[in-house]
């Protein structure tokens, strides 16, 4: 699935194999579902997403500490998903669905170079879905030359969660970004960019 004009709605389940649940029943770790659930938001998506409680209606701690996991991370970092709609494009890097049938399989290998794109007003996200270690430099493609962001000014870069400054500049290949010095977050960090001319 990519970007699309008309908001959609798609469901996912907290376990590998099952809706329901079952002995021995495998969880996805809370990165995957936040990737995934991030991959989503930057193509106008929405995720509605399936737990697995037992026949007493308990939810088991493995599929607790995910929920709780994704809540603290939005508790952060929020801003980058709630009340956001799509950039010009959902975003850039190597993972990528496809389609097969009237369903989507996608490697969910997120690597730092994959990054996805929201948008509140002039102000942009990019989100990386995974660390790329400190102090590297990270070039948004999409910034560049005949990028689809090319002719969209910048005037400011930060990190949140961080209060470090960030350093960065305009370059033919696209808009280079540095990493801080320490460490943000394992599962998905974000760039804050101001921005004109959306």
């Amino acid at each position: 699935m990519y970007l699309t004009d008309f908001v959609w709605l798609t469901d996912d389940t907290i376990s590998r194999g099952s809706w329901c649940y079952t002995q021995d029943l495998k969880i996805k770790s809370a990165a995957l579902v936040l990737r995934t659930f991030i991959d989503i938001v930057s193509k106008n998506g929405q995720l509605l997403l399936n737990i697995s409680p037992m026949a007493d209606g308990t939810i088991p701690e493995n599929q607790k500490q995910v929920l709780l996991e994704m809540g603290e991370w939005l508790s952060k970092y929020g801003e980058a998903i709630y009340e956001t709609r799509p950039f010009v494009e959902y975003g850039e890097g190597p993972t990528q669905m496809q389609k097969v049938g009237g369903f989507s399989r996608m490697k969910r290998q997120y690597g730092p170079q994959d990054i996805r794109y929201t948008r509140k007003g002039n102000t942009v996200y990019a989100l990386m879905l995974r660390w790329p270690g400190a102090n590297t430099a990270i070039t948004m493609e999409m910034f560049g030359q005949g990028g689809l962001a090319e002719d969209i000014k910048v005037s400011k870069v930060s990190m949140l969660g961080t209060r470090e400054r960030i350093q960065w500049e305009r370059q033919a290949e696209g808009l280079v970004v540095h990493t801080p010095s320490k460490k943000v977050d394992d599962m998905a960090v974000v760039f804050k960019l101001t921005t004109s001319g959306l």
